[in-house]
This record gives structure tokens, sequence and C-alpha cells, in this order.
């Protein structure tokens, strides 16, 4: 079995120039299961069919995920916009249930986000835009968890699928986020929707259906059914994740394949509040990650 390989964020990878002017952003949909699924396609300004990356966002995020320190324009969106000067296409979507979605938030669940991703795949695949035969995935956190299940199910081979700060034990992560108290309230909870009161001061509902899915998607068992490259990218002072880089390592071998692992010493949120340095760096690379495999 291969061994991941471990490495750690280079200086010159923190010392980004200014990038350039923002690329063709289109806004669309797609249907899944009667509803709409709201999504940003970025596409460069030159070229015929360039890849592809489909973003995942991190729980309770929206399709340009967030913002802080000098990422005012989110992380996804500022993924997308660097990608695309280099010849990358991507897209960005909101969740059913979630965002600019169909549906109310009390009603998703992982499985539901799961079919989303395969379901955008699909739609990136009809759209005559990108290349359907050079698609990648990326996801964050909760995404990251949701993005080994896309990995595994889509009929379409990824080049390439990279993790940021992943949930790998997803319901222990959200034992840490929410208490366990609050989990099993979810859990013993039949119609009505459980109140969770993040850290924003954002106050929302969830029902039953989500919670029994934080314990029922399984990042090492979906992992272990993909065959294609694999970048797993964690945080040092993750608290939601730790322990790091363990976790990271645990997930790796599980897919048994091309694995690589990039330590970072930032927190869950890349050190948003401080500066956008250590966004750059993970976007960047991440970016050489998916030029070096995509076909």
């Amino acid at each position: 079995m291969p061994k991941p390989s471990l490495r750690t964020a280079l200086a010159a990878l923190l010392a980004v120039a200014a990038w350039p002017a923002w690329a063709g952003e289109l806004p669309v949909t797609f249907v899944v299961a009667g509803r709409k699924v709201a999504a940003t396609l970025s596409l460069p300004e030159r070229g015929r069919n360039p890849p592809v990356v489909l973003l995942l966002p991190e729980f309770a995020g929206n399709r340009d995920e967030r913002r802080g320190g000098a990422v005012k324009e989110g992380v996804y969106a500022r993924a997308a916009q660097r990608w695309a000067e280099r010849g990358i296409a991507s897209l960005r979507i909101d969740y059913r249930y979630n965002g600019d979605s169909d549906g109310q938030f009390a009603d998703g669940s992982l499985d539901a986000y799961v079919i989303d991703g395969v379901q955008a795949l699909e739609y990136l695949a009809g759209t005559g835009k990108v290349d359907p035969q050079r698609m990648a995935v990326v996801g964050w956190g909760m995404g990251g968890a949701v993005a080994t299940g896309v990995a595994a199910r889509s009929r379409y081979p990824l080049d390439g699928l990279a993790l940021w700060n992943p949930d790998v034990d997803v319901g222990a992560a959200f034992i840490q986020r929410f208490g366990r108290d609050k989990i099993r309230q979810g859990l013993a909870g039949a119609e009505a929707p459980t109140t969770i009161d993040l850290a924003v001061g954002r106050t929302i509902a969830l029902k039953q259906p989500f919670f029994v899915s934080l314990f029922t998607l399984s990042p090492p068992a979906e992992i272990a059914r993909y065959g294609g490259p694999l970048m797993v990218a964690v945080g040092t002072r993750d608290e939601i994740g730790a322990p790091q880089p363990a976790q990271a390592e645990s997930l790796i071998r599980y897919h048994g394949g091309e694995g690589e692992l990039l330590v970072l010493p930032m927190d869950r949120m890349f050190n948003l509040s401080k500066s956008q340095r250590q966004v750059d760096a993970l976007i960047e690379a991440t970016e050489s990650f998916l030029l070096n495999h995509f076909r």
C-alpha cells in the first residue's frame, strides 16, 4: 500500500501576489428530485472544453463560502477566480435546502448533499462547456465528507479529489461542535426539528434525518471505493477535526491508492480572521495537485 506523502506548506506558497481580474461567471441551476439547485459556473476566458472542479461547501455554508480578513469574496469564490485564470473551470453549488437552492434547511441531510454532488457532475458533463473526461471535486469540512461519497458514487472517473479539513469521523466532529446531548436530541427527534446555536450567533433547525446521516455516511468506507488521486489538506489548529494529521493519514490509508497529505499551520477556517495568506497557499497547492492529474 503506498504511503502518503507528508509535506508542509513552503514559504513561497505564502507569498502570493495579487491575482488577475475575475474571469467569466454564469449563474446556473439544475434540478434534483424536483428541487432547484443554485450554482455558479466559472469559466476561463480562453480555451474550449477546459477541465472543471466541483466545489462542495462546509456545513451551513454557501457556494461562495466563508468570508473573513482580506477574503471579501469568499473562499470558494476566490478559488474559482484563481483557477479560471489558470485555465480551470469550476462549479460551486448551494446544496438543496441551503442558500439560494429550493427547500428548507431543516430538511437537509448528508445523503441528500451527496446526491446533489453526483447530479452536479452529471449537469457539468451535459453542459458542453467543459470536458467531462477531466473533472475533479473539492470539499471543505462536512463538504469533504460529502465529497468522498460523491467520488465513490459518480459514474464519471475523477482526475482528482481534494479534501480541505475534511470531517473523517462525521458524527464525532458534530459532537465536538454541538455537544453529545444536542446530537442525542436530534437523533431521538421525529418530525420536530432540533435547534442549534452556531458560534457566529446564528440559530438553525435540523430534523432527525440529518442527525442520522452523520453516522451513516462513512468517509473511510466511501474513500475506499474511489480509485483516483487524493489530496488531503489539514490544519494543525483544527479542533473539530482533531487529532490532525492522524485523522487525515487514516483516510489516506483507507483510500489505498495515490495519496498526498498537506499539513498547514491553520485552523478550521484557514486563519481567515488574520489574513488571506493561508487561504491562498491552500488554493495554490490544490491547483498544483489538479494540474498534475488532469489528463
